[in-house]
């Protein structure tokens, strides 16, 4: 930690893909006008390609690395919820680590093997297929930078419901674009209460649909990875 803030404070410019990332240097003692926010963006290419099924059912999905921060237990137990409340749903958890074996256990002790699917890691083609027939993407992490994966699920039109840690909320812009679960104590958020801002999500169309078209706008005007990719060029012309 030592040897990154000091190589910070010696450089001309230090760039970070956030503004909560930027705090973060500024706290290493790096001089404010010496820091510059570039979004790493995503690729819009997919936008306005996804062939929705009509379907009886919700698809939820969650992807990331199965480690302690992602609270992925949170969301296991909102699915029990979810189904003591009769909701037709399956999710699938995209992602690979240390806690594989103890989620699996947790699924088979709630009963939901037929609700949930641990998927494992997927490369890109194949997690676009998990996009692909998704409705609502969950995020419930105590840490996080600036998820890219909030910027994919937005990418292919998806609900997002997620904490407002870290770089997030500069995606969720405090809701405008997505729906916020608390942390409790700062670490995790209640699963009761993931499963009633599921439920209120299912039971208001115009309210996923205003949350997915304010998302799309955020996308080409701050998260576009072209655009962005320019701005890097400028800083080294």
């Amino acid at each position: 930690k030592f040897s990154r803030g000091w190589t910070a404070t010696k450089a001309d410019l230090v760039i970070t893909p956030s503004l909560h990332l930027s705090r973060v240097v500024e706290s290493w003692g790096v001089d404010r006008q010496k820091l510059k926010v570039i979004y790493n963006g995503t690729s819009l290419s997919e936008i306005n390609k996804k062939i929705k099924k009509v379907q009886s059912f919700t698809n939820f999905i969650t992807v990331g690395r199965l480690a302690p921060w992602k609270n992925i237990d949170t969301i296991i137990d909102s699915m029990y919820s979810l189904k003591k409340n009769g909701l037709k749903f399956h999710l699938y958890i995209v992602g690979s680590g240390d806690l594989d074996r103890e989620l699996q256990k947790k699924i088979l002790e709630l009963n939901l093997e037929n609700y949930i699917t641990l998927t494992g890691q997927k490369d890109p083609d194949e997690l676009k297929d998990f996009y692909l027939k998704s409705d609502i993407y969950i995020q419930a992490s105590g840490y996080e930078g600036l998820p890219h994966v909030l910027l994919e699920a937005m990418n292919y039109e998806l609900l997002v419901i997620s904490t407002a840690i870290g770089g997030s909320n500069e995606i969720l812009e405090d809701g405008k674009n997505g729906l916020i679960i608390d942390l409790i104590d700062g670490k995790k958020p209640n699963s009761e209460n993931l499963c009633e801002v599921i439920l209120k999500t299912i039971d208001n169309k115009d309210l996923k649909n205003e949350k997915i078209r304010n998302a799309t706008i955020l996308l080409r005007e701050k998260f576009d990875e072209s655009k962005n990719f320019e701005q890097y060029l400028e800083v080294f012309q």
